[in-house]
């Protein structure tokens, strides 16, 4: 009984598509992230920035600081789906609920989903799913799986139809239904001539028309042999530009394609077109071309000017005209090797096509922007002879213009108008990439005018010439004479010689990761100074591939850095302001540093006082010659207006003003002995909430002086639970009252009733509220002033309500913050509904929150009344990032960046009970909190870390690609493995004297790893060393073993196999190096030096060495080499003494050891898992049991779960199957068989598997009220606590967390494992799916169980119970029959990661 859970989402970009998809106007980006779907827009912001910086980030010495504009990205909204994203196309529609256009979204295997975005409810809305995974569709029974077989899907260019090629030859064709399309024209024409000419306009440009015709007509399923008998072996296809009739181009060949067996199969590829016709279902040929070299395998089409399509292959590039004219160019000197197809030479250019991704540029002439393998930036342009291309000519951007801004190959690219060019990547991160070229400028700005038409590759009806010949009606090649005169414009030689790229924006790639470990904090508790059972851990991760290959490190909970701590006690809240003194009392503050800190002293530790000091020079003095009274009791808030004019102070039962050097300025008394709970200011305006709910509103005058203001009767009748003002300056919420006298302002009042529910006033108007929404109280998905919940009574408790601005420097919004009485906290943003008119259209949506709060310290004797003190804490432009801070119990920060939601993050911290930003001049941001004993404590947030995942991620040190690496805790060193390539000659050899004529400079490449000791501290290498050319690191391992046979004392040593592949035809042979890390005389000046690497041994053997682990408690390892499993030991004449072994079979993948069990798996990339023992006395090593079928294994791990031993299996499927060694059931023929529990599909391929123990949740702690111990007694039994839990690190970049699930939840009498698979199954039926896919479909795997399991629950959908609004949370609580929301709580908290206690 297990739980499945993403902790992060995966952040490889995989496919990306631009369109105007929210508005017929909008610029968006849509970007797949395997199972995530982010839609974004593009926002143009004014930097200073030099026009190019180095890889490591560094502006060079000599370059100038300049005024650049550049593209952000900006998050609209992201949907996580229950399904792994293949491809995205753009579908142009008319009848649109935006008026944009559709997007169909291809998921792994074959199903197509036509989704469009809905303004009402700012999200995607599922027109269609089509699903072609039916036993039915599929090929003979011995053809390939459908999940081993690439799917491809394509647009047509007029959006007339879809196609999806799946399986080995299936093709299925969606005909799409277009407004004046010849297939549709019966059924709209009687209904447009009813219509007026402005409706026909309206139907067109805002998309509002007759929404009940479907866009789409039924989709059928061929096979290419019917299209084509000669269609065996298809590669690629296509639908081409400028035809009338849907017309696709497909690449295909006559017998499979193999460099092995070139001098047979040289050229055999074909290219061949077709025209389809989608009422008959059939088709006809236009053109073949045949004999095209064999490494061809995509094709491009292409748009007016140039037309056709470009055919890429490995060594060459071929365009093929629309008349069937062909032109091809060779791009390195194999191409005339490897082929007879007739080419052009520039094969000087050393290029390597494999894996390339072509996009256009949007440049007037069609200009193609390539993109190899190596992250090489190359650009073509054509030659044109009247309407036929007569050449090619390739210019490759140099480093200098930004030709090495990519380390690693791309995964797709789409062009975003003009000078604008996303780059996805499955190795690094995703990058906007902007070009400019001096020579081109002035015809851009004239073409801009009409880059829609080139871009959609079709033009305008009027534009064609319908008298033309058969050839012209057949092509549409016509063109007018302003778009000739502007394509010969430009002189095809010159474009792209003085190109230059530079990087606009970037999306977080983690991804692959290939291995992780934990690491000891250097962070001191924030809170202690003499904690020495401060123990916090940070997970390590090597993630990247290529130059940007780098150590990652990644934490669930913000640790603040502590900076300075003051002898100061006593503190409960603090502030820090800007005071404008003048006199010279109060220190010179420029800009908006902070000069005064206001302490609130805990009654607890003496006199419920407040202080006020001077901060100077990062010290803290006490206010002299000041109006400032201590004694004046405890304070409840502090703001500035006017600028810091003037210092406000409100006490519970006063409020006193004070200048800028802190004279006194006013003394008011609040009215009817108001307790005040709460303030809030905004520009001249200072809102009070007391304690029994009644409202207190000032105004600062011209002068300063406050003056009370006169509320409304409607305010001064009602309690109110909370309030907060906000200057929505940029008419966010676009909110006006056109029935108010007073002069308004841009301050919105934001107010909670006792009730729940939410009003807005118009400072200073407070007859009628502007916009009023009642149903708040049941924190819906979406809340507008309609909405209500019908026979439910249950709702959310309310208590805080707060609106700030959240974002970075280049991107922030005002949010909706609310705190319930269990420190829920729910975060809304706004947005506009055109067709509603109520409230301004002004609607509001939730944004996902799976934190759930922490359980209370001790228990409460008696329910206590909500407070209505504020812990909610705005801390504006904190070092360029717009925040929130929770306190209290359950501490936290609310990030945004440009390109991600809103993340809520755990602070590192029990409880706090004030914060403040503090801002010095010449120093970093900081905050100031109280820490133990109330003690003054500075210290500073990681902002150069990235928040975008919910976990703060900061990038260490970039390398190499990195083939692994192991944390050194004796010398807290890093060793690290990396990977080069260097070019491989053939060498001198008597017996082939033929090598010796080897003349060419396009060498082929081998790998050249080296290890690397690095100083975490300076991140400097401190030594190398280099393994021989073709040998390869497999597997690093941090071992502690035996280094003397006569002391047995023992080292932690660096263990390392590797393998020499030295081509197929000869036998791959491997070695271990044992290292050890030995300190040294440091260079002077130079401390980081005194560590180097000493080798202990090296031992070769035939086989490659495929997996180290720990084995035994004798300090010795269990190494894999070839097809043979061997302990072995460290003898003090630097060999390794073989003392067990035992036969493997293909090639084990993984071996790990139990730690102090002896049980061993072995994991077998062919044949499935082993389970091994291994004893000391004999030493001995034995098979146990093996699983019942054949699993390619990627990774694997013990899990104990107090109830047996079971080890997880990830396979090559991304599939996790769970199995259980078990002698004594008689299915498992006394423990040779595994017995297969359960499988679970996780989406994403696995690379690493780590065992962690499980510390207990905040919720266990308290329904215990005790520490811990290893049982815990449920209903008179004895019930073993859970103790493991596994870590998953996959190549995708997503971070995952499997762990047991309980028997009960701690407290609790019912099944925790039946509780959550009830709720599992509430939530997948109640609940609106993203592209309308099933989550249950999506995680079932089928296989044959050996035994009845329970089913791994799928986390990701439990979590989306915080999405629910309250009257759904009770309809759940009355289905799943648990004891109560604690129980759900208790439950959730434990699978969404509080386990980790340590981090």
């Amino acid at each position: 009984m297990q739980c499945y859970t993403d902790l992060t989402p995966p952040t490889t970009v995989t496919s990306s598509v631009s369109l105007p998809f929210t508005s017929p106007s909008a610029s968006n980006l849509v970007v797949a992230k395997s199972s995530v779907l982010q839609i974004f827009t593009l926002k143009s912001v004014v930097t200073d920035s030099a026009p190019s910086t180095h890889q490591n980030g560094s502006l060079p010495k000599t370059q100038r600081r300049e005024r650049s504009h550049i593209s952000k990205l900006v998050l609209v909204s992201e949907f996580e789906v229950a399904g792994t994203i293949a491809a995205l196309a753009r579908v142009k529609s008319q009848r649109s609920k935006s008026g944009g256009d559709l997007l169909l979204v291809a998921i792994r295997d074959a199903k197509l989903s036509l989704v469009e975005w809905d303004p009402e409810r700012y999200s995607i809305s599922t027109v269609s799913i089509h699903y072609y995974e039916r036993d039915d569709l599929q090929g003979p029974p011995w053809a390939p799986a459908l999940n081993r077989c690439d799917s491809i899907l394509t647009v047509d260019p007029s959006s007339r139809c879809v196609a999806l090629k799946f399986g080995v030859r299936s093709i299925a064709i969606l005909p799409l239904n277009q407004v004046g399309d010849d297939f549709v024209m019966d059924n709209f024409e009687s209904e447009l001539e009813a219509e007026p000419k402005r409706r026909r306009s309206s139907l067109q440009v805002n998309g509002d028309g007759h929404q009940s015709s479907s866009p789409y007509s039924a989709s059928f399923v061929l096979s290419l042999l019917q299209l084509d008998p000669a269609l065996t072996h298809p590669i690629h296809l296509a639908f081409l530009h400028e035809y009338r009739e849907p017309t696709i181009g497909i690449l295909s060949s006559r017998v499979t394609r193999s460099s092995g067996l070139l001098h047979e199969r040289r050229d055999v590829v074909s290219y061949t077109v077709y025209t389809l016709d989608l009422e008959q279902q059939a088709s006809t040929p236009l053109l073949s071309i045949t004999g095209l070299p064999y490494d061809v395998h995509l094709v491009v089409p292409l748009p007016a000017p140039i037309g056709g399509a470009l055919l890429v292959g490995s060594n060459e590039l071929v365009h093929v005209g629309q008349a069937g004219k062909a032109n091809g160019i060779a791009v390195n000197p194999l191409a005339n090797e490897s082929s007879s197809y007739p080419l052009v030479q520039q094969g000087d250019l050393n290029l390597r096509l494999e894996d390339c991704v072509v996009e256009q540029l949007g440049s007037p002439k069609g200009e193609l922007l390539i993109i190899t393998n190596a992250g090489e930036l190359v650009v073509i342009s054509f030659k044109l002879d009247g309407r036929s291309v007569s050449g090619m000519v390739i210019h490759k951007i140099d480093g200098s213009n930004g030709g090495s801004l990519l380390t690693a190959r791309a995964s797709c690219a789409s062009a975003i108008g003009i000078g604008r060019v996303f780059v996805g990547s499955r190795d690094a991160d995703a990058m906007i990439l902007g070009w400019s070229s001096r020579n081109t400028k002035q015809q851009l700005r004239r073409h801009s005018s009409m880059t829609n038409d080139v871009q959609d590759g079709t033009t305008k009806e009027e534009d064609v010439d319908e008298g033309s010949d058969l050839e012209d009606d057949l092509y549409m090649e016509e063109r007018s004479n302003g778009e000739k005169k502007q394509s010969s414009s430009l002189p095809v030689d010159e474009f792209g010689r003085d190109l230059s790229f530079k990087v606009h924006d970037h999306l977080l790639n983690l991804a692959p990761m290939k291995d992780v470990t934990l690491v000891k904090s250097k962070v001191p508790d924030p809170l202690d100074e003499g904690n020495d059972n401060w123990g916090k851990l940070d997970l390590v991760a090597a993630s990247g591939k290529g130059h940007t290959s780098c150590l990652t490190r990644m934490s669930p909970v913000v640790c603040p850095a502590v900076t300075k701590r003051f002898d100061v006690a006593g503190v409960a809240r603090l502030w820090a302001i800007h005071a404008e003194g003048s006199s010279g009392k109060v220190p010179e503050a420029e800009l908006d540093y902070h000069n005064v800190l206001i302490l609130s002293m805990d009654p607890d530790y003496g006199d419920a006082i407040t202080n006020a000091y001077t901060l100077d020079n990062n010290e803290v003095l006490p206010l002299q010659d000041s109006d400032f009274e201590p004694e004046a009791g405890s304070t409840v808030e502090v703001g500035a207006l006017l600028g810091g004019l003037r210092i406000v102070q409100v006490l519970r039962n006063e409020l006193r003003s004070f200048d800028g050097d802190f004279g006194l300025a006013q003394i008011i008394p609040l009215p009817d002995d108001l307790a005040v709970a709460a303030a809030s200011f905004v520009d001249t305006f200072v809102l009070l909430v007391g304690e029994d709910g009644r409202l207190c509103i000032f105004r600062a005058d011209d002068s300063g002086d406050l003056e009370e203001l006169q509320i409304s009767e409607t305010l001064a009748s009602q309690q109110w639970q909370s309030g907060s003002l906000y200057d929505d300056v940029n008419d966010s919420f676009c909110l006006t009252n056109s029935k108010g006298e007073d002069e308004l302002t841009s301050i919105l009042m934001f107010l909670l009733t006792v009730e729940g529910g939410l009003q807005i006033f118009c400072m200073p108007n407070f007859d009628n509220p502007v916009y009023v929404a009642p149903g708040l109280r049941f924190v819906p998905p979406f809340l507008s002033t309609d909405f209500s919940v019908r026979r439910s009574t249950a709702r959310t408790e309310l208590v805080e309500i707060l609106v700030a601005e959240l974002g970075d420097k280049f991107d922030r919004a005002p949010f909706l913050i609310l705190r319930s009485r269990q420190d829920d906290l729910f975060v809304y943003a706004p947005y506009h509904d055109s067709q509603n008119t109520s409230g301004n259209g002004l609607r509001l949506r939730k944004i996902d929150n799976h934190l759930i709060p922490k359980a209370p310290e001790h228990e409460q004797s008696e329910p206590k009344p909500p407070s209505r003190s504020a812990q909610l804490l705005a801390l504006p432009d904190y070092g360029g990032c717009f925040a929130v801070f929770h306190q209290g119990t359950t501490p936290s920060f609310i990030f945004k960046a440009a390109s991600s939601n809103p993340k809520v993050i755990d602070v590192k911290m029990n409880e706090i009970s004030g914060l403040t930003r503090v801002r010095l001049k010449g120093q970093l941001d900081a905050i100031a909190y109280p820490g133990k004993y109330g003690r003054l404590t500075f210290a500073t947030i990681p902002l150069k870390a990235d928040f975008s995942t919910g976990w703060l991620v900061e990038r260490l040190h970039t390398m190499s690609s990195i083939k692994g690496f192991k944390y050194h805790e004796p010398s807290d060193r890093f060793v690290v493995g990396t990977s080069g390539k260097i070019d491989f000659k053939l060498p001198r050899d008597e017996f082939h004297p033929e090598w010796d004529s080897e003349n060419t400079d396009f060498l082929p490449q081998v790998d050249q790893d080296i290890i690397r000791l690095i100083d975490p501290t300076t991140w400097t290498e401190t030594d190398l060393f280099t393994l021989d050319p073709c040998e390869v690191v497999m597997c690093i391992e941090n071992l502690s073993m035996e280094t003397s046979e006569n002391t047995h004392s023992r080292s932690s040593t660096i263990a390392i196999g590797t393998a020499l592949i030295r081509g197929e035809d000869i036998n791959t042979q491997g070695a271990i190096y044992v290292l050890d890390v030995i300190p040294v005389v440091p260079e002077p000046g130079y401390p980081e030096t005194g560590r180097k690497f000493k080798a202990l041994a090296r031992h070769k053997d035939k086989g490659a060495v495929t997996a180290i682990s720990q084995v035994g408690t004798e300090g010795f390892m269990l190494a894999v080499h070839g097809q043979k499993c061997m302990v072995r030991g460290l003898k003090e004449d630097s060999t390794l003494l073989p003392v067990a072994f035992m036969d493997a079979q293909c090639y084990i993948s993984v071996a790990k050891e139990l730690r102090g069990t002896g049980f061993c798996i072995l994991g077998d990339a062919v044949k499935g898992v082993w389970l091994a023992g291994y004893t000391e006395d004999p030493y001995h090593l034995k098979m146990l049991g093996k699983s019942a079928r054949d699993v390619e294994v990627a990774a694997a791990e013990f899990l104990p779960d107090g109830r047996g031993l079971c080890i997880l299996l990830a396979g090559a499927d991304t599939n996790i199957h769970i199995l259980r060694f078990d002698p004594h059931n008689p299915k498992s023929l006394s423990g040779q068989h595994l017995l297969h529990l359960s499988s679970f599909h996780a989406g994403f391929y696995p690379s690493k598997m780590m065992l962690l123990p499980r510390t207990q949740t905040s919720w266990e702690r308290y329904l215990t009220q005790e520490p811990a111990g290893d049982d815990m007694q449920i209903d008179g039994q004895e019930h073993p606590r859970i103790q493991h839990q596994v870590l998953v690190a996959s190549q995708s970049g997503a971070i995952s967390l499997i762990t047991p699930i309980p028997v009960a939840a701690t407290g609790a009498s019912s099944d925790s494992y039946r509780t959550l698979a009830a709720l599992q199954s509430y939530l997948a039926s109640t609940l609106s799916h993203p592209l309308g896919l099933s989550p249950k479909a999506y995680r079932n795997v089928e296989v044959d169980m050996s035994v009845s399991g329970r089913a791994m629950l799928d986390g990701n959908l439990l979590r989306r119970w915080t999405e629910l609004g309250s009257w759904k949370k009770a309809e759940a609580l009355a289905r799943t029959g648990g004891e109560g929301e604690w129980e759900i709580r208790a439950l959730l908290e434990g699978i969404l990661g509080r386990g980790l206690g340590f981090f």
